[in-house]
């Protein structure tokens, strides 16, 4: 989108996450961008591979089960 160098984190269990250095300071409003903090995992630029968001990802579906099951009830299934 920006034509910065991505930066590929890895947390300390193992897992990995993809910053774009500008997105992250500087989120783009018009790809979901709402936060100081904005991974790709945010990003809903239709045309970038890295970008995992998906626009209206926060309408809640149902309530999850598993949460549910557990005692907690505030997690949910959103799309």
């Amino acid at each position: 989108i920006c034509q910065f160098q991505v930066v590929e984190c890895v947390k300390d269990d193992g897992g990995t996450y993809f910053v774009c250095p500008q997105c992250f300071s500087d989120p783009p409003e018009e790809h979901g961008g709402d936060s100081t903090d904005f991974p790709c995992t945010k990003c809903t630029h239709p045309t970038c591979s890295l970008a995992k968001g998906t626009r209206g990802g926060d309408v809640e579906i149902f309530s999850c089960p598993f949460c549910a099951s557990s005692g907690n009830s505030a997690g949910k299934v959103c799309l």
